[in-house]
């Protein structure tokens, strides 16, 4: 029995040292799987940043330009007005003109 109860000691003993080592091993696999899943997570989250920035450029971007159109209409429909009113104006001024043209012709 001392024979046997060494040998059944020497086997678990072993098998217990086998255990750990495998424990180990995953230990470390795991450890190595939450590292480079830690850096995949990083690596997507500066991607996502760095489109993020992108969009708010390009956003920041197209304000600007619609705004300038914008600005650019304005200033041309103020022109138009001035344009309109000025012709508006002068027909008024030739038209008077024309009236006081025909009243002396008349009143001759």
């Amino acid at each position: 029995r001392s024979t046997a109860d060494s040998a059944i000691s020497t086997a678990l003993a072993s098998e217990l040292t086998a255990r750990s080592a495998g424990v180990a091993a995953v230990s470390v696999a795991v450890a190595g799987e939450v590292t480079i899943r830690a850096i995949n997570d990083q690596s997507i989250s500066t991607a996502v940043n760095t489109e993020l920035t992108g969009r708010s450029t390009a956003d920041a971007s197209i304000s600007l330009t619609v705004a300038t159109e914008v600005t650019m209409r304005l200033t041309n429909d103020q022109s138009i007005s001035t344009a309109v009113a000025t012709e508006v104006n002068l027909r008024a001024a030739n038209d008077q003109s024309i009236s006081t043209a025909v009243a002396t012709e008349l009143t001759a």
